[in-house]
């Protein structure tokens, strides 16, 4: 099968495997947040606006990182530590982060329970590029939208897998190169049907299954991200074709409005030339 996807809403029985194939991978690959650990000078690069933005909205009162991995909003020095919370996985991260960061708090995220945050506790709920890895999106943004405060916002940053008409994990010809760098090495046969595959065939595809997920969320996911089998590279764990439009009818849903007003000019050009989504959303007052 060239292509394994399946809906997270409609096929709930193939996203428990995907869950339990997923933490299986996490749970045997003991370096995997060493291999994750990149780009922090992004938080420190002036000319880093989407981050810049982020640190804007973090000085709007109590932060919690949901996937925050090494906190390394924090090393920015404009995030002031006693406001901060973080969750992740690791436990031995985590550890590490106490002892970076003292004045912070960090709390283990439990498979299968609510995020570790008491309802409307957070004003500013952050999530940078743990979304595209989430095998039920709908589950954790109302998860988010819970913890939010009424008048608070969630910020999200995450690939926007469906205007690329792309996945980063999915699997095409022999190897993680290019078709471009296939050809260069002489593997004319891989470098076309590589090409053919991710210029055509795909994206023709996620057309097909996602044209309407704005108005009837999808949540498609790939069921066989090359994690399982190729060596590790940024978002080869990636399983979900992030759609923004689902994304903002789900936290529409549990009362968060998309506010783009909210964002810098700067921070929303340089979203849409790396074709990410950046969004934030005003969670309502009742």
């Amino acid at each position: 099968m060239l292509f394994d996807y399946f809906s997270a809403r409609h096929e709930p029985e193939r996203g428990l495997e995907l869950e339990r194939r997923m933490v299986d991978y996490y749970s045997t690959n003991a370096s995997y947040y060493e291999m994750i650990h990149f780009a922090t000078s992004a938080w420190t690069d002036p000319a880093e606006h989407m981050h810049a933005d982020m640190i804007r909205q973090a000085q709007h009162g109590k932060v919690g990182e949901i996937g925050c991995g090494r906190a390394q909003i924090l090393t920015s020095g404009q995030v002031d530590p006693a406001n901060y919370t973080g969750c992740d996985f690791s436990s031995e991260m985590l550890a590490q982060n106490r002892r970076d960061f003292p004045q912070a708090t960090f709390r283990a995220i439990q498979a299968d329970r609510p995020l570790p945050f008491e309802d409307s506790s957070v004003d500013v709920v952050l999530s940078v590029f743990v979304l595209e890895h989430v095998v039920w999106p709908a589950r954790f943004l109302a998860d988010l939208a819970r913890i939010c405060k009424p008048g608070g916002r969630i910020v999200l940053l995450c690939p926007d897998y469906y205007s690329r008409l792309s996945m980063a994990s999915q699997i095409i010809g022999h190897g993680i190169d290019s078709g471009m760098q296939k050809l260069k090495r002489g593997h004319v046969v891989d470098a076309v049907w590589s090409s053919w595959v991710a210029r055509w065939l795909l994206p023709a595809y996620l057309k097909k299954r996602l044209g309407g997920a704005g108005d009837d969320p999808v949540f498609l996911m790939n069921a066989n991200p090359s994690c399982f089998s190729r060596p590790f590279y940024p978002d080869a764990d990636a399983v979900y074709v992030t759609h923004f439009g689902e994304i903002e009818r789900t936290l529409q849903g549990h009362g968060c409005l998309y506010r783009p007003d909210w964002i810098a000019p700067d921070a929303r050009l340089l979203a849409s030339q790396r074709r990410l989504i950046y969004g934030v959303f005003e969670k309502c007052k009742v």
